[in-house]
């Protein structure tokens, strides 16, 4: 059954009411107010999980391309580095100040 508001609730009785004779009370028995207070909570929170699970679902992407990008960024930083380092102990001052312990 559709949740309704409390209005279409209270139009639901007096259609009802005018078209049966029944009274307000076998209306109720149907359906009380604390049920329907129970299927709306339980819709409203099926609502908000899955608007949840959507934003948190989108976040985490943001996240995952954002840490692929730190890590391409990180690693063309190390290879840099290790460019710099073969480079320089490539170099005849760097293999004389190792060799002999020179300090400038």
């Amino acid at each position: 059954m559709d949740i309704l508001t409390h209005r279409q609730y209270l139009d639901k009785i007096l259609i009802f009411n005018y078209t049966t004779p029944y009274t307000k009370e076998a209306v109720m028995a149907e359906k009380t107010e604390a049920e329907l207070k129970e299927e709306l909570r339980a819709q409203i929170i099926k609502e908000i999980e899955e608007e949840v699970a959507s934003k948190l679902d989108a976040a985490l992407t943001e996240a995952f391309k954002a840490m692929t990008e730190i890590k391409v960024i990180i690693d063309r930083g190390e290879e840099k580095t290790k460019k710099k380092i073969e480079k320089r102990e490539k170099s005849w001052w760097w293999r004389l100040k190792k060799r002999f312990g020179i300090r400038f």
